[in-house]
């Protein structure tokens, strides 16, 4: 793998970790691994999540692909992000009913990415990014040293309201099944493609 392969995964997850913050959810633990027998390298980012299946988890997993946009002016990762964010936007339009009629969803998104792009989120994801890229893990003390950062210079007031007007979903275990199948089914069709 290439160094610049190897920052870009950085990245990419520190994305993740610095969208979960900006929504206000704690971030558990954050790596990258070197890749295995052919296959690209893998990242992962541990976040404590109330709403696994929502408008949060959607913008979580599109953290990555924002990240690697502003940063490299493109995004190559995230097959697995770009999955698990239509199956959280599916369900969330089918499952999801507001409490009141403003904002929507659309709002929000926009909102959030306007924070994102914030010198603040920019200077943490650039910092833990750095991390990554050196020492493949970022400790929990650092997570949340950033996390409070971006908690104490950006107002997200209007964001977390937006999102507690949401209600929580919903979601029948015929509904999980029927996620976890899916997820299965299009890993195991990308895992074929791969191997070719």
């Amino acid at each position: 793998m290439t160094a610049f392969r190897w920052s870009r995964v950085a990245v990419h997850e520190a994305g993740h970790a610095v969208m979960a913050m900006l929504l206000g959810l704690n971030v558990l633990e954050c790596d990258i691994s070197k890749p295995k027998r052919g296959r690209g390298s893998s990242g992962r980012c541990v976040v404590v999540d109330p709403d696994p299946v929502g408008l949060r988890r959607f913008l979580v997993s599109m953290g990555g692909i924002l990240a690697e946009h502003l940063v490299f002016g493109d995004d190559r990762g995230g097959e697995k992000d770009r999955q698990d964010g239509a199956i959280s936007l599916f369900v969330y339009s089918s499952k999801y009913r507001r409490k009141t009629s403003d904002p929507g969803a659309e709002t929000i998104i926009s909102e959030v990415s306007e924070l994102f792009r914030k010198q603040e989120c920019q200077s943490s994801l650039k910092d833990i990014a750095s991390v990554l890229d050196r020492c493949g893990r970022v400790d929990r003390q650092t997570l949340d040293k950033h996390g409070r950062l971006i908690r104490k210079n950006l107002d997200t007031s209007r964001i977390m309201a937006a999102l507690a007007d949401f209600a929580e979903p919903e979601i029948s275990p015929g509904w999980k099944e029927t996620i976890s199948r899916w997820t299965g089914q299009i890993k195991g069709i990308i895992e074929r493609i791969r191997g070719f």
